[in-house]
């Protein structure tokens, strides 16, 4: 007689065993459909126990090529606010304790320029409070707080210096081109017995030198352009924060808890039937 194999499994009980729990609930519908109903009852109930949070974000735009120090500023009030140290970070925004304490976490998102890359373009933070409102104070704060730093301030101090030699070379380099200009201008026309209009031996190129003269010009503008924007930051999106919270979600918490009471329903009508047959 052929031995039977261990290793060969019962297909047909593995199915019997992994359809019990729902021919279970099945079988005791009324049951199910009590443990249902008290999952949405207290889902309801935990819904409107939960204190409410309600969030905001806004965009800021890092004008600093290749600097990521922000990002760690970024984190310290982050960690601040984890530790619930309200305190600090009322000091560190320069606000009242009263503004800040009721911040519940404080999120960030680097905007990278190409993917692959270290070079940050903007930083999404996000703002989430027990209350809504304040989220503008907030905003403001966060960038005084990055502005206001030794490291920035030290940088757009570099900057505007720069800007100032930058500017005194480009009034130099346009005072040059109207000379040049003058000389092209005096010059066009050839001379009796001259060929071509020849300035220290090379020809003029009238065309060349208005392109020139363009590009300073564009210089110039941009030049002015950085001027007016000194920061090290800009806000490109501000805070917009919807009336509704965000969380308790009534969907989540039903979906939660209605498995929760479902498993809890299985086990009391397995016990329950275990125990009437033995009984009998």
């Amino acid at each position: 007689m052929p031995e039977l194999n261990d290793d060969i499994f019962d297909v047909s009980e593995i199915v019997e065993k992994l359809l019990y729990p729902f021919r279970l609930l099945i079988k005791n519908y009324k049951a199910s459909f009590i443990a249902v109903s008290i999952s949405a009852v207290l889902s309801v109930l935990l819904y409107y126990a939960l204190p409410a949070t309600y969030s905001a974000s806004f965009i800021v735009k890092v004008n600093e090529k290749n600097d990521s120090y922000y990002a760690n500023m970024l984190l310290d009030l982050i960690q601040l606010t984890k530790d619930g140290d309200y305190s600090g970070l009322a000091k560190e925004l320069k606000m009242l304790e009263s503004e800040v304490n009721l911040l519940r976490k404080i999120s960030i998102e680097v905007i990278y320029k190409t993917r692959g890359t270290d070079s940050s373009e903007a930083v999404i933070v996000g703002l989430y409070k027990k209350t809504y409102g304040n989220f503008e104070s907030i905003q403001s704060g966060i960038l005084k707080y990055l502005e206001d730093n030794e490291h920035y301030a030290n940088i757009r101090k570099k900057r505007l210096t720069n800007l100032g030699n930058l500017k005194l070379k480009l009034n130099r380099d346009m005072q040059e081109i109207d000379s040049v200009k003058k000389i092209v201008i005096n010059n066009i026309t050839p001379k009796s017995g001259i060929s071509a209009s020849i300035v220290y031996n090379v020809p003029l190129d009238p065309f060349r030198a208005y392109e020139v003269n363009m590009q300073r010009y564009r210089e110039q503008m941009n030049l002015i352009l950085q001027k007016e924007l000194p920061n090290s930051f800009e806000l490109i999106k501000p805070c917009v924060a919807s009336k509704k919270p965000i969380s308790p979600n009534l969907s989540w918490i039903f979906l939660i808890l209605m498995p929760i009471a479902l498993i809890t329903c299985m086990f009391y009508l397995h016990f329950k039937s275990s125990r009437s047959e033995n009984n009998l």
